[in-house]
């Protein structure tokens, strides 16, 4: 259906002013979401590099193993932590912003122009990456890369701690694999 076809659809009556006027105050909401997305975005971003940071200061003035240790894992166990709440704050927001866009398209389908919906099949609806790679796709890929980090750090720290207090375990592990 073509945009003359759609002029039809709505004449400017009462329900229609009313409706464009619901429209207006809608659409900036799911603006205000993906702001407060991309706040979230750097919020987490800032507490994993700090984590990162203060790991750092911990490894250049290390003086009494058992605390760094207990530091490291501490640290490694909370950035994990971090990670995948940041995951689920990511997915909170996109199914949020999905209902929206629904809200958004209902109202597009008694206005002239569904141009949410226009842009939506010019993107191929999100299917095809060549077209469009959703940004939730790209923005999950975050944590998770921060989260294998702390992850590898984790698995670091819990090594030493073996190896430097219970060789004979790690001995054994030799002997079997």
């Amino acid at each position: 259906m073509g945009l003359d076809d759609q002029k039809e659809r709505c004449v400017l009556d009462d329900h229609c002013k009313i409706l464009l006027e619901q429209y207006k105050v809608y659409v900036p909401t799911a603006d205000k979401i993906s702001d407060r997305r991309g706040d979230a975005n750097k919020f987490y971003i800032t507490l994993l590099t700090g984590l990162l940071t203060l790991f750092s200061i911990l490894i250049s003035i290390q003086k009494q193993i058992p605390v760094f240790m207990f530091a490291l894992i501490s640290i490694a166990v909370l950035g994990v932590t971090l990670c995948w709440l940041w995951y689920k704050t990511i997915n909170s927001y996109a199914q949020l912003n999905s209902g929206k866009y629904i809200i958004i398209n209902k109202i597009e389908d008694e206005l002239a122009f569904k141009c949410f919906d226009e842009e939506w099949t010019i993107l191929g609806k999100g299917k095809d990456k060549k077209i469009y790679d959703k940004l939730t796709d790209v923005e999950k890929r975050v944590p998770w890369i921060f989260g294998i980090a702390y992850s590898v750090l984790l698995v670091v720290a819990l090594g030493f701690i073996i190896y430097s207090y219970y060789p004979s375990i790690l001995h054994t592990l030799t002997l079997l694999f």
